[in-house]
């Protein structure tokens, strides 16, 4: 089989060997393409996480951005403007849920059962935080509208 190698390919290749001591500094979705057994999807699942960031890199103004494995709770933030979530899960569920930042809570910003990604609708301004709750990969970008 023969399959095309791009640089971020094979700089993140040349990671992988130093991965375990790096994974508190690593992308959640770095550390999922690491994973992969297969030479070929491994790297392409690299070059898909490489064009993602560039993308999201011109899109609209970022909130916040963060990236984790399982269940995980925000430190406070403070929306300026209306807002929305994107979100992209590696794993059999993840939800994610809106409190405000003295922690009641406001919305489920969304579900996703399987891999996937979604976006929620839009929320007020104002002061809040973030629970994830979810068995897998998962990262959320917030954006002002």
């Amino acid at each position: 089989m023969r399959f095309h190698l791009t640089a971020p390919g094979l700089l993140l290749s040349l990671l992988l060997p130093a991965a375990p001591a790096l994974s508190s500094e690593l992308p959640a979705s770095i550390l999922a393409c690491a994973t992969i057994v297969d030479d070929a999807e491994r790297v392409a699942c690299y070059d898909e996480v490489v064009a993602v960031a560039a993308t999201e890199a011109e899109s609209s103004p970022t909130l916040f951005a963060v990236e984790g494995r399982n269940d995980s709770d925000s430190a406070a933030f403070r929306a300026p403007g209306r807002w929305y979530v994107e979100w992209r899960s590696q794993g059999s569920i993840v939800t994610m849920e809106l409190h405000t930042s003295g922690g009641g809570f406001e919305a489920v910003i969304g579900t996703q059962i399987g891999d996937g990604e979604g976006r929620s609708r839009s929320f007020a301004p104002g002061e809040y935080r973030l629970a994830v709750r979810g068995d897998g990969v998962w990262s959320l970008r917030a954006y002002l509208e």
